[in-house]
């Protein structure tokens, strides 16, 4: 039986949007009525009320208001600053929103005053396929749905990727409009949409914006563009009106503002508008993170007589407002990052006797990005305790271009303290020529001083005394990083294996076990994987000696851990070896200390060839420990960190006579079964950029041995399971099958039925820099998140060209067309590739 009847549909939508449309039809098989609104159009509040007034005295009382959130916003409003009596809204059987979400501080209000507010999902082309269940008062979810047809196979909701899910539907839905009138029409449609399934594996799915709205930053993050917006209209009470946010191929967002000149005009407003509209974006960047935050100097306020563009629901036509005004913020972009051309080099701050800048300089620039007063900014704090991050280091160096000349942003990062870069900046002029030797030799410092400190802590450990763990009674694993690529994988084998009784999965964040199951399925792994009662999520922490548990918990699995398997890491690459030492060295060390409690334990660490690459070309790294020069790693913290642990090792399982496993692992790409390959990573960057963007892909003297992930999640518990005597074993996870770089390109070509030019890895490079400098798109994006990468690649050396790995490990199968066709129809699903 329905939850209720609606006898007459009070419709505030046109009759050419398809909610207008099904309403106004569907009461005529059924001889119920349909009010249609004023013929005013928008309808005013006091209109639509004096309507219902009639309505309730001919007997027809309106039980639903179906219209877009503005008309509900006005109405609020309205009775808010006259009547303040809602019962026209409490007296609804359900009020539906549609075409938008309702602002959530509206939601709130109208929830608490017992309006009962539910809707629907659909678009023009779909029908309807989701609404929210059940659909009474006593169901407090607005905007989470269920599919309404779980069964067919023609509405699916379809993972792609960090938990979200699009809604597509195929051809053969009843609901669905003409849209494969083409033999060559996409099937399935592919809505757009984006829900994130909650709690996951519950089949409850919660909107969360359109696949455009998503910016994805060029350090890799990613904002909510509509959400900010609303955040940002909220506040009825600001002068802001609309707004349009973008950021797509930036560091982070920005936003076009159209102020509220009636409300201005009304209140006889005198105010400065920069001030005003900073105090709203100032509120809403308190509750967003700070990836996401908008900062001052990235916002357009646009003049009296500007105006946004907007839909006939009222939303802002984002692609037309970039058209109309973006070449604005790419100015105001230009002017943040302190590109040379439109910062002249003037001193801006403190000066000594030369004219020169002062250390000052830098620490006034730092606490006003940081919003603390200069005392707090001391020479030798480290501003990662203020809370450096990608924006903020764009930030801090925009201000100091304008005194010291452009430098890389990469310096930033590298001395994080104020002493630390304005000697830098001093001794390097022009902060480019002449650094790298002695920051360099900086580095290889820490690493030996590191090194030293802690296997001298090691020592100090007591020996383990615990019994050896009998392999008849099973093995049981504590598995860090498990909702990861490689992780999952791990999962896959680890499950499969009659000998492991259980996994204990190591993850940050709440609900561990949830966020390992919906990695594994959102990956496409089958449900006896992700389901298998094996798997047992627990918190981690890298940071906490205990390892984010509580004494009787960090007991329990001492006691019962056989194997410990490290495979979490910070990947950042752009913070220098110094920065891994409070999660990741301090985290490993805690691992290898927790080996040592309990049963005896295997430590088993994903090391990483880049530990191994810094040696010149033509070198062949054996399946041995790594020697003590620090130059034997690539010059990234994320090499020379997992280089100081292979180091560490070394001593532990000599000295505390714990069996130790290093997996020396390669470049994996997509699953052999399942083709997913994290499009983040950088060749997939490379790959999407040279087919979708450049039409191009450059020319390297390399081999290909990359392997893919399940290959080596099974080669990895082979070294792990069959050798459990040995004290120290290292093995070297590439593909011994490898392929040309030529036959690579010539295999993608083959893939994607595309052909592309080959160039110069420079002229590439050039191409991508002219491209981004052109336009600003979602394509180009992930490309610029690498661009200094690339750069790097471009000037030839430093990445480990030319050297190969022995290895005793099954090497799989050469990358073929098929692989490659694998990672391209993954990438489309993400909708990453065109």
């Amino acid at each position: 039986m329905p939850e209720y009847f609606i006898e007459n549909w009070y419709l505030c939508f046109p009759l050419f949007h398809i909610a207008g449309l099904s309403i106004a039809l569907s009461g005529i098989p059924n001889g119920l009525p349909t009010t249609l609104p004023p013929e005013k159009w928008p309808p005013a509040p006091s209109a639509i009320l004096s309507a219902w007034k009639t309505l309730d005295s001919l007997g027809y009382p309106a039980d639903c208001l179906h219209c877009a959130p503005s008309v509900i916003e006005d109405l609020t409003e309205y009775i808010s600053l006259t009547t303040k009596d809602f019962t026209p809204l409490t007296n609804l059987k359900v009020l539906q929103p549609g075409g938008a979400p309702l602002l959530p501080a509206t939601l709130s209000k109208l929830q608490s005053l017992g309006v009962n507010i539910k809707t629907t999902y659909g678009t023009t082309e779909t029908g309807p396929p989701l609404r929210t269940i059940p659909h009474t008062r006593e169901n407090p979810d607005v905007y989470r749905f269920r599919n309404l047809y779980p069964e067919s196979p023609l509405v699916r909701m379809e993972p792609v990727g960090e938990g979200l899910f699009e809604c597509v539907v195929y051809k053969g839905f009843p609901l669905a409009a003409e849209l494969w009138l083409d033999d060559d029409a996409p099937n399935p449609y592919r809505t757009g949409d984006l829900f994130l399934e909650e709690p996951p594996a519950s089949g409850y799915f919660v909107l969360q914006g359109r696949r455009d709205d998503i910016l994805v930053h060029s350090n890799g993050e990613k904002s909510h563009a509509a959400a900010l917006a609303m955040a940002l209209e909220e506040d009825k009470n600001s002068v802001v009106k609309k707004t349009a946010v973008f950021g797509t191929g930036n560091p982070c967002p920005s936003v076009i503002v159209e102020v509220d000149w009636d409300r201005v005009d009304n209140r006889r407003l005198e105010i400065d508008f920069e001030k005003a509209v900073w105090s709203a974006v100032s509120c809403v960047n308190e509750k967003t993170p700070t990836y996401s935050r908008i900062s001052r100097q990235l916002m357009l306020i646009l003049e009296r007589g500007e105006t946004l563009p907007v839909t006939p629901k009222g939303n802002v036509r984002r692609n037309i407002a970039w058209g109309l005004f973006g070449h604005r913020v790419e100015d105001l972009y230009d002017r943040f990052l302190g590109k040379p051309e439109t910062v002249p080099c003037l001193i801006d701050g403190p000066t000594d006797e030369s004219g020169c800048p002062t250390m000052q300089t830098v620490q006034e620039a730092v606490a006003d990005t940081f919003g603390v007063v200069v005392e707090e900014v001391k020479p030798d704090r480290n501003w990662y305790e203020l809370g450096l991050d990608s924006l903020k280091a764009v930030e801090i160096r925009s201000k100091l271009v304008k005194s010291f000349g452009s430098f890389p942003l990469m310096f930033v990062f590298e001395y994080p303290t104020a002493k630390g870069l304005f000697d830098f900046l001093r001794r390097s002029g022009d902060a480019t020529f002449g650094a790298n030797d002695k920051m360099k030799k900086e580095r290889h410092e820490w690493i030996k001083s590191t090194i030293q400190r802690l296997n001298s802590e090691v020592d100090n450990w007591a020996q383990s005394t615990g019994s050896t763990a009998d392999s008849k009674d099973g093995e049981v694993v504590y598995l860090t990083g498990a909702s990861g690529s490689l992780g999952n994988a791990l999962l896959e084998v680890l499950v499969q294996l009659s000998s492991v009784k259980a996994i204990y999965c190591a993850v940050r964040g709440t609900d561990p076990q949830a966020r390992v199951v919906e990695s594994l399925r959102a990956r496409g792994y089958p449900e006896k994987i992700y389901q298998s009662d094996k798997i047992r999520g627990i918190g981690y922490d890298m940071t906490d000696e205990r390892l984010g548990v509580d004494q009787q918990t960090y007991q329990k699995l001492a006691d019962e851990v056989t194997v410990v398997m490290h495979n979490a890491w910070k990947l950042d690459f752009n913070q220098p070896v110094q920065q891994f030492e409070a999660d990741c060295l301090r985290g490993t060390m805690s691992l290898m200390s927790f080996c040592l409690k309990g049963k005896k334990k295997t430590f088993s660490f994903m090391s990483s060839v880049a530990a191994a690459m810094g040696s010149p070309a033509g070198t062949v790294i054996p399946e041995l420990p790594l020697g003590p020069d620090p130059a034997n790693a690539l010059a990234t913290g994320y090499a020379q960190s997992k280089f100081i642990v292979e180091q560490l090792t070394q001593h532990y399982a000599s000295s505390r006579n714990v069996p130790v496993r290093v997996l020396r692992v390669g470049q994996l790409c997509g699953h052999t079964r399942l083709g997913t390959w994290n499009h983040t990573e950088m060749w997939p960057i490379m790959m999407m950029a040279g087919l979708d963007f450049l039409s191009a892909m450059p020319m390297l003297k390399t081999e290909v041995d990359w392997l893919p992930v399940d290959v080596c999640a099974e080669a990895i518990q082979e070294a792990v399971f069959s050798s459990r005597e040995a004290s120290y074993t290292v093995t070297n996870l590439t593909n011994l099958d490898t392929i040309s770089w030529d036959e690579l390109l010539g295999t993608l070509e083959e893939a994607s039925g595309r052909q592309f030019e080959r160039l110069d890895m420079r002229e590439w490079v050039a191409r991508l820099e002219a491209k981004s400098n052109g336009s600003t798109g979602a394509d180009q994006t992930p490309a610029m998140k690498l661009l200094g990468f690339f750069q790097a690649m471009a000037e030839g050396g430093g990445n480990g060209e030319g050297v190969t790995f022995q290895t005793r490990a099954d090497s799989g199968r050469p990358v073929d067309v098929a692989m490659v066709r694998g990672w391209l129809d993954s990438w489309r699903r993400e909708g990453k590739l065109v």
